[in-house]
């Protein structure tokens, strides 16, 4: 096999997502792909084929390095799909009474999303 055909293959199957949804999109208003976050080529498919990416995240340290690994395939993935945009991260699964520990992993997370885009609560 061709190096340019295994290109070829790999494009095809990045662009698999993006081409179910092209289908369909004129049918809906919004098209919501929920991932879990260590399904890598999953995850990768969906954001080549998305437009808008909110990110969900705990306040856990494990979950901010799942943030930072979804970070680079977002990178990779607006290379490949110009108009895909990061609308913000989202706080979840913490008590709405731990307000020190809310405004804390906000603060840490906005130090890492260095302005790309808002921490949501």
């Amino acid at each position: 096999m061709r190096h340019t055909d295994n290109l070829d293959d790999q494009a095809a199957w990045t662009a698999m997502y993006a081409a179910v949804i092209d289908a369909v999109a004129d049918d809906y208003d919004v098209i919501i792909l929920d991932v879990a976050p260590g399904c890598e080529p999953l995850q990768f498919q969906v954001l080549v084929a998305g437009h808008r990416v909110l990110i969900p995240t705990k306040s856990d340290l494990s979950s901010r390095k799942g943030l930072r690994t979804v970070a680079r395939r977002f990178a990779h993935a607006v290379a490949l799909n110009p108009v895909l945009r990061l609308l913000g991260v989202i706080i979840f699964a913490t008590n709405s009474s731990a307000t020190w520990v809310q405004e804390d992993i906000k603060s840490q997370l906005s130090a890492d999303l260095r302005g790309a885009a808002p921490v949501l609560e």
